[in-house]
């Protein structure tokens, strides 16, 4: 039996602070926690974290857009590789659980089983290709879906290998005009369809979606989960408090366009007054969300141009926590929150959990910038 002294914690629900804490454990298992007498060995522990939203696939720190279009294109042995590295960037970074968001060539699929032939501690949740319509937004993500009569077929097949159903509901955002390209990919019809044919066999269905009409399709048709979510509304945000859908805001993406560098992004002075609106706007929604009480997962949208996988996550929590996002609020949403949504296993700071908590030199509800320096014990701790 070993003791690790902690000054504070957060068990994945809510913070414990009138430490110092003696967490009572077995090198596997948590078997108590109770009050005691300092020094603190750790100052903060927490459980380890959740990637909502990765492209595993993608190499994220890749900048140059002719080296990321040749990625795409490189033969499975060289992407699976790429999708390692990205894997195990994500466990220095403090994660244990990424949910990919889809390619069209099942290297999700190929890592998550690769990984668990390996006993690799991270887990990684796959969905296959993500579904779009032909000549739309998503052929570099996943599968065409051309005839809505093949919509709930296609989901039903995905779903025999797949963790989650990833849908391409509408476009991006159009960073010179400010609004979202095109017009939804699917109807509400065919959208309630989908979602129901992958709840019936288990399956949590999120998806990609920015807009009022596209949001008030995806609220309807009862996704899980909506990503993005950019040029989000009132309405939607209380229909979504209301029915229980959580929401992946992804700030990390757009924030890292901002940031290129101008002989990389092409943006000139008005494309970049027009990013720093969408940025303004997306962060007071997320705030909004927040009080209204819709669940709020962290997402990165790791692979994205400029998101490395595992700092990509930190560099998502730390501009929620700008935005205004309590941090039990967003600490739950990176750690226990989307884990029970998901059916995965829990691992809470608390008796009878596993002990494998992420150690910070500093509380963050203190300093939020502590999460950049998260560990975990050494063997033997």
């Amino acid at each position: 039996m070993k003791r690790l002294i902690v000054g504070s914690y957060f068990d994945g629900e809510r913070l414990h602070a009138d430490g110092p804490y003696a967490v009572i454990h077995d090198g596997s298992a948590i078997l108590g926690i109770e009050p005691s007498e300092g020094p603190a060995e750790a100052a903060f522990i927490m459980p380890s974290l959740v990637d909502a939203h990765i492209h595993v696939f993608l190499d994220g720190a890749e900048l140059d857009p002719a080296r990321r279009k040749q990625a795409m294109a490189a033969d499975g042995d060289s992407t699976l590789a790429v999708a390692t590295a990205n894997a195990e960037a994500a466990w220095r970074a403090g994660l244990a659980v990424l949910r990919d968001a889809g390619d069209p060539r099942g290297i999700n699929h190929g890592l998550r089983e690769g990984l668990a032939r390996s006993r690799h501690p991270i887990r990684l949740r796959s969905p296959g290709p993500a579904l779009h319509r032909p000549g739309r937004y998503g052929s570099f993500l996943g599968a065409a879906i051309a005839d809505d009569r093949e919509a709930a077929a296609t989901v039903a097949g995905l779903c025999e290998q797949a963790d989650d159903i990833k849908v391409l509901l509408t476009g991006v955002i159009d960073f010179v005009s400010g609004e979202v390209k095109g017009r939804p990919q699917f109807d509400g019809d065919t959208a309630t369809a989908m979602v129901a044919t992958a709840r019936q066999r288990g399956r949590p269905a999120f998806a990609h979606c920015n807009g009022a009409e596209g949001l008030g399709i995806a609220i309807a048709a009862g996704f899980d989960s909506i990503e993005h979510g950019y040029l989000m509304d009132e309405n939607s945000l209380r229909a979504m408090a209301g029915q229980g859908i959580a929401w992946t805001p992804t700030l990390a993406p757009v924030a890292a366009q901002r940031r290129l560098a101008p002989e990389i992004s092409g943006f000139g002075p008005e494309v970049l007054a027009r990013l720093d609106t969408i940025l303004e706007r997306h962060a007071e929604s997320i705030a909004r969300a927040a009080q209204l009480g819709v669940m709020l997962y962290c997402g990165s949208d790791a692979g994205g141009q400029g998101v490395p996988h595992g700092d990509g996550l930190i560099d998502e929590m730390l501009l929620m926590a700008a935005a205004g996002v309590p941090m039990a609020t967003l600490l739950a949403g990176a750690t226990a929150l989307p884990r029970a949504r998901w059916g995965e296993p829990a691992a809470p700071i608390r008796k009878g959990g596993a002990f494998a908590p992420l150690i910070l030199p500093q509380s963050p509800f203190e300093r939020p910038e502590a999460l950049r320096h998260a560990r975990r014990p050494p063997p033997g701790e």
